[in-house]
């Protein structure tokens, strides 16, 4: 497969149509990486693996949640999986800058 046609496949479509994308786009890239990526990814993808590690190795719960290794491995997942956030959200940006271009 080609590389253009692997990006396609490896990134949800965000917008479906012109219009859509001019009103994502009016709200500027910082906000949609932000939000598609920190908050729509890096934050629920981040919980959900630091509880399921928890679940994993034990940990006794509710008490466990806020305990320090827990925290932890909170802060750390909560790092990643925002980083990746962000560089998933940017290829959405670029995906869709490359499908429907600058605002008509």
């Amino acid at each position: 497969m080609t590389r253009r046609r692997w990006s396609a496949i490896l990134v949800a479509v965000i917008a479906r149509s012109q219009t859509e994308w001019d009103r994502i786009r009016e709200r500027g890239k910082p906000w949609f990486l932000f939000s598609r990526g920190v908050l729509g990814r890096g934050i629920p993808m981040a919980l959900i693996c630091a509880v399921g590690i928890e679940v994993y190795v034990g940990g006794r719960f509710p008490d466990a949640l806020l305990e320090a290794p827990f925290l932890g491995r909170l802060a750390l997942a909560l790092a990643v999986f925002s980083v990746g956030g962000l560089l998933n959200a940017q290829m959405q940006w670029k995906l869709h800058e490359k499908r429907f271009g600058t605002a008509s």
